[in-house]
């Protein structure tokens, strides 16, 4: 009687394993797929900001080669008339 539960049981057990070794299986191409896409987000917010660095050098560049006047000149479509 014990020996035909042992084997029973037995089957079950296979099955589990198989079981656990797939939902582990499924759950290691979870976490891959969502660090792919993690470092793929940070990837692109640093081209994002090495791109802003290199315009505002640009600018800084442009801004630093004026003269005064030109500065002023320049600006002056974003100043209030009153000022």
């Amino acid at each position: 009687m014990i020996s035909r539960l042992l084997s029973l049981t037995a089957g079950w057990k296979a099955k589990l394993i198989a079981a656990g070794v797939l939902l582990a299986a499924f759950g290691a191409a979870l976490l891959q797929a969502y660090l792919k896409g993690k470092q793929s987000v940070r990837s692109s917010i640093e081209r994002k900001n090495l791109k802003a660095m290199r315009q505002r050098k640009e600018i800084e560049d442009d801004v630093s080669a004026m003269d005064h006047a030109d500065i002023d000149e320049r600006f002056s479509e974003y100043m209030r008339d009153d000022r």
